[in-house]
């Protein structure tokens, strides 16, 4: 019967839904382009992608995966031999087979984040910031806590709730002016210690460390596609690397959440944007390059 057939229909849909995403499911937004397709409709990252690719290489990819979810991301480069230290470093947001070897495309808007990092942003490489921003997060978040108790008594609500909650409030503006004030003074802390430690800094430990937050790993070759603008360039062509090159000196300065770096000549190298996700806190360091 018709009921029956819905039924079964319906169990498997569970059955599959419960079962381990194969390759090709993971690679089903890119299926179109397997022998050099196209697009489906609506995937539209996807259809600049390709034109953008075709248009400034002259050639079509043989085959094209999507690798925006790290777990895919690392089986699928390990299918294609290549083996790096930690897929999360790297940009790709497709990887694309021509004659064999392996291209990645990091697909990017206009003033889109260029790198993001949580709490271990400098963790190994500026212990002594890396110290001074933690302490900084770590006595906000606690001040917060007790806001959170207050406005929000009991455990009632999950943290999935909250967020939801705060993110809703964020929205109209809403917010308790106890929680904004929280978030202001904790995101402009964080980013004032920021600019101050840089500052401080000699000019080969500043370009150490802006390169520590822009450098991608280029074990493969890749290409930075903007789908705001419709161009791409090389990765190793990206005008940050000759800036931290041939920069006499580079200053940091605050506006907000934000920090400008600029070199010598006043030319702008980044932004690094401190921020918090949700209430109470979720400290990231956001970097971004000009538009």
């Amino acid at each position: 019967t018709s009921r029956m057939a819905k039924m079964l229909g319906f169990k498997q849909f569970i059955l599959e839904s419960s079962m381990p995403k194969s390759k090709a499911h993971q690679e089903r937004r890119f299926v179109k382009l397997l022998g050099g397709g196209e697009p489906e409709d609506g995937d539209n990252e996807a259809k600049v992608a390709h034109e953008v690719f075709k248009k400034t290489s002259g050639v079509k990819p043989s085959k094209v995966y999507d690798v925006t979810k790290t777990g895919p991301k690392k089986r699928i480069m390990k299918n294609l031999g290549v083996e790096t230290p930690n897929e999360k470093d790297h940009p790709h947001d497709v990887i694309f087979l021509h004659n064999g070897k392996p291209h990645g495309i990091s697909l990017k808007l206009g003033g889109s984040t260029w790198s993001n990092y949580g709490r271990k942003a400098f963790e190994g490489h500026d212990e002594d910031l890396h110290k001074k921003l933690n302490d900084h997060w770590d006595n906000h978040y606690g001040k917060a806590q007790k806001i959170k108790q207050r406005l929000i008594p009991g455990s009632k609500q999950t943290k999935s709730d909250l967020k939801k909650s705060v993110r809703r409030t964020k929205v109209d503006n809403s917010y308790p002016q106890s929680i904004q004030k929280r978030r202001e003074l904790a995101e402009h802390g964080a980013a004032q210690i920021h600019t101050d430690h840089f500052n401080g800094l000699s000019i080969e430990n500043k370009k150490e460390h802006l390169n520590h937050l822009l450098k991608k790993d280029d074990t493969i070759p890749f290409s930075v596609l903007s789908t705001k603008t419709k161009t791409m360039q090389d990765y190793r062509d990206m005008s940050f690397h000759k800036q931290l090159s041939d920069a006499k000196n580079i200053t940091a300065t605050r506006s907000g959440t934000n920090i400008r770096f600029h070199d010598h000549d006043g030319n702008h190298i980044a932004t690094a944007e401190h921020r918090t996700t949700h209430f109470p806190l979720s400290p990231q360091l956001n970097m971004k390059l000009p538009e």
